[in-house]
């Protein structure tokens, strides 16, 4: 098992594949990395240049126009390998289910896959925020609960404020930056994105990322049009409160931030450990003691009920099945005396805490009656998605536009090129002149500064000043 940095390409981005390497080769850190080559001539270049990379199963069918899925009909496809696919709907539909091809297979082989597109610039080392398969990093503090998500992705956000809030969860995750750990659940995601975005109508790779996780499908259709009404994948989004302060959501069996602990009445099942070295020595205690034997038991269910409460709401707000956790008790249920919180045949024997079935500490008939639709801890597999900190993981619109970075007091770990102009079929001159703009694009000589003649404009604000004065006090 490891983790590695990913991005894929044809020739027709040959020169942001190199500039993607270029970032990515100024932080040892993110090695390994791998380039996923859709077309032979870029497997060529970077073998050329030392790079490594391989070629994508299946990235032959993007360039052919004859190839355009069962559904493929609806789209007329106008350009061939050598062109910029983005600017092609039947192109970029077939180019994402190759890409979620190569995630099956790389996270069927124990990859943790941090996939970006060949237009997002590193500046830092995402590790530390995601963790390594190999623990070799140490995760933040504010980042620990993110280890419960199987996805973590980034998001077309362009509010920082609401980015600490749940109002993003309505947001358009976008692909560009894509963590996916090697999980049965991911995996099985990468199946069925494969079919969606080869097979359906309309949208592209992030549409149907969308689609599949926000529950818009019935399983198993591809080519229908989505429905409002089913739930085929068990999702349960993460966000970050604020960069210091850590999540506030995560999977079905906690609610609560990182910073809430056992002591703030949020519960775990890992987080029990100073009521667990309670329970424990409650057998070798002091008769004369006393300390009540089922204090721990008390106490851990009046917490676990809060978090179930607070989950019982999203579970009636969103329509969403509740899976429930495994419960832990710290009493035995029994119909006469208890010995230490035991019955007292055996209780030497007893360890504390223990998995506990369901009717120790609740009447299931009553969940039945009033119509909670849940399932049993362990016979399911949710999908827990998370969103990337958008103040660190930036779309181009808050890095080159807002200039979210130079307020924030964060420093960013990367940026993809969202939300910019100037692209065509021939190349992608937009994202290229941001990157030149900031000092990015690093693919430049210093001839392209330093050779020939040039005229620039005088930055006097004297002749502007009438202008822009009666909007400088709105």
């Amino acid at each position: 098992p490891a983790s590695i940095m990913l991005t894929f390409g044809s020739k027709a981005v040959s020169d942001f594949i190199l500039n993607w390497v270029k970032s990515v080769e100024r932080i040892p850190s993110l090695r390994p990395y791998v380039v996923a080559a859709l077309d032979v001539e870029l497997l060529t270049l970077c073998r050329e240049k030392g790079i490594p990379v391989f070629l994508a199963q299946g990235g032959d069918i993007i360039g052919d126009k004859r190839n355009l899925g069962v559904n493929g009909q609806a789209f007329g496809q106008n350009i061939g390998a050598d062109r910029y696919y983005r600017t092609d709907g039947a192109a970029f539909k077939k180019m994402g289910a190759v890409k979620a091809k190569v995630l099956q297979t790389m996270l069927e082989a124990a990859y943790d896959v941090f996939i970006s597109d060949a237009d997002v610039v590193w500046f830092a080392d995402p590790w530390p925020v995601v963790g390594r398969v190999d623990n070799s990093v140490e995760v933040r503090e504010d980042c620990k609960f993110l280890a419960h998500a199987d996805i973590l992705v980034s998001t077309d956000c362009i509010d920082y404020g609401e980015d600490y809030g749940p109002g993003v969860i309505g947001h358009e995750h976008n692909t560009g930056m894509l963590f996916m750990r090697s999980r049965n659940a991911t995996i099985e995601l990468t199946k069925e994105w494969q079919v969606r975005a080869l097979e359906t109508r309309d949208g592209h790779d992030q549409t149907e990322f969308n689609r599949i996780l926000k529950g818009l499908y019935f399983p198993g259709v591809p080519g229908k049009n989505p429905t409002y009404s089913y739930m085929p994948w068990p999702y349960m989004p993460i966000y970050l409160d604020k960069p210091e302060a850590g999540p506030r959501w995560t999977s079905s069996a906690s609610f609560c931030k990182e910073s809430d602990s056992v002591k703030d009445k949020c519960w775990h099942p890992q987080e029990l450990s100073a009521a667990d070295k309670s329970a424990r020595s409650i057998s070798d205690r002091d008769p004369a003691s006393l300390m009540d034997p089922c204090k721990p038991h008390l106490e851990v269910q009046g917490w676990m009920r809060g978090v179930l409460r607070n989950a019982l709401v999203l579970h009636k707000k969103t329509s969403r099945t509740f899976i429930l956790p495994q419960f832990q008790c710290y009493c035995e249920r029994h119909w006469w005396m208890l010995e230490d919180g035991r019955i007292p045949a055996g209780a030497k024997q007893m360890p504390m805490p223990y998995k506990c079935p369901m009717d120790h500490i609740f009447e299931p008939a009553e969940w039945y009656n009033h119509k909670v639709d849940f399932r049993e801890p362990g016979r399911s597999s949710p999908t827990v998605v998370g969103n990337l900190p958008m103040a660190e993981f930036l779309n181009g619109h808050m890095f080159f536009t807002r200039r979210v970075q130079e307020y924030s007091g964060v420093k960013p770990i990367a940026v993809h090129l969202t939300y910019q102009f100037g692209d065509t079929a021939d190349y992608v001159y937009g994202k290229r002149q941001r990157l030149r703009e900031l000092g990015m694009w690093l693919m430049e000589e210093d001839k392209y500064f330093t050779e020939g003649s040039f005229l620039s404009i005088v930055d006097d604000h004297e002749g502007i000043d009438p202008i822009i004065e009666p909007y400088a006090k709105m």
